[in-house]
């Protein structure tokens, strides 16, 4: 299953489970929903939880010069406007964060509201910076 496939899978397995979930709390908080009913539940939560996980896994053809994703702001800013067609989810805001943004990228989702991050990946995962610094 392709990105857009799998982001259309998420959106609508997010819309089946949102549609279901009162129920199901008012099952669980009367006592009132069978074993089977809630092992059904919980594996459609963890077969969302796989393929946003999937989804976030996978960058196939995605990545360039510099380290901007490809197509990274045209993407979210398609991927923004679906979540923000469903009323429930709207509004919807959007970050496109990496460790390198290029000024055309940088210009073009900020012109779409979207904000721009710089992170550095190391940092996040608690690995010493080499480089030297005063501060």
């Amino acid at each position: 299953m392709d990105r857009r496939d799998l982001s259309m899978d998420i959106v609508r397995q997010l819309k089946d489970i949102n549609n279901d979930t009162g129920q199901f709390v008012a099952g669980i908080l009367s006592d009132d929903i069978s074993r089977e009913d809630q092992i059904t539940f919980a594996l459609r939560l963890v077969r969302l939880a796989e393929h946003i996980k999937e989804r976030a896994q996978s960058t196939a053809g995605m990545v360039i010069e510099g380290g901007i994703v490809d197509d990274g702001d045209s993407g979210l800013t398609r991927y923004l406007e679906l979540l923000n067609r469903d009323s429930l989810l709207a509004p919807v805001a959007g970050v496109l964060a990496a460790q390198s943004i290029v000024p055309q990228a940088r210009t073009l989702a900020e012109d779409r509201g979207i904000r721009c991050v710089v992170v550095d990946y190391d940092e996040l995962r608690g690995i010493p910076s080499t480089e030297l610094r005063l501060f």
